[in-house]
Formats: C-alpha cells, sequence, structure tokens
C-alpha cells in the first residue's frame, strides 16, 4: 500500500482502506451492509495517449480466504468521494474511494488490479 503499481495504462496507488463499516448515507438515504462495507481509498495516473476510464470492475478486493469481492455501486452512490466514470486525460490524475461488501468476519489483505486481456494483473497487498 501506498506504492505506485503499473496497471496497463495507468499507474494506480492504494492510499489507504477503512474497514468495519455497517452502513453508508445519511438518516434519509444509505445503504446497509451484508457484511461489512470496506473502503479502499487510491489515487490514478493515466499514463496513456488518450483520455481512458479505469472501471470499478477492474478493482477487487480479496479477503484472508482469497475471496474475490466486487465494487458495490448500491454503496458507492451514498459515499462522498465515491470513484465515478469520468474519463482520466493523458498526464491527469484522478482519486477516489472504492467500497465493497465483504462478510462481517472477513479481513481484507490485497487489492487486485485487472488489466484487461492484454496487460498483466497486480496484487497489491493491504498490511
Amino acid at each position: 500500500m501506498g506504492t505506485p503499481v503499473e496497471v496497463g495504462d495507468f499507474t494506480v496507488t492504494i492510499e489507504g482502506i477503512e474497514p468495519g463499516i455497517a452502513e453508508v448515507g445519511n438518516e434519509y438515504f444509505g445503504a446497509q451492509a451484508q457484511g461489512q462495507f470496506v473502503i479502499v481509498s487510491a489515487s490514478i495516473l493515466n499514463n496513456g495517449n488518450k483520455a481512458e476510464r479505469f472501471f470499478t470492475d477492474s478493482m477487487k478486493l480479496i479477503d484472508e480466504q482469497g475471496r474475490e469481492h466486487s465494487y458495490s455501486s448500491e454503496a458507492a452512490l451514498h459515499i462522498e468521494g465515491s470513484w465515478g466514470l469520468d474519463e482520466i486525460n493523458p498526464g491527469n490524475t484522478l482519486s477516489g474511494k472504492f467500497v465493497f461488501d465483504i462478510p462481517a468476519d472477513s479481513t481484507p489483505t490485497k487489492v487486485l488490479l485487472e488489466a484487461g486481456f492484454l496487460g498483466k494483473d497486480v496484487e497489491v497487498a493491504l498490511s
């Protein structure tokens, strides 16, 4: 965590993790975790020559049992600074939060960054 890694045309830096969140939102609108929400903060630099999107399904959260958990779009609606669908122009960096819903008794250990068909996937340890 904290070390930039190359994933396709992007450089991704996992900046922080917030586990153990039971619900997100406010008293009127929100989402309840099935287990616990885990928020992963990241910055993403576009190293390519054209504007690109870093899709939320390119990041998975892996727990201590090796299970892969996908991005929770429902919870993301209620998190300030959650990752959107904005294009990142070449040479620019965007920061945002990725939210996952994992079992309450699980411990997040790694983030898997998927590079797509032609790239190499990268795992980032969270400890």
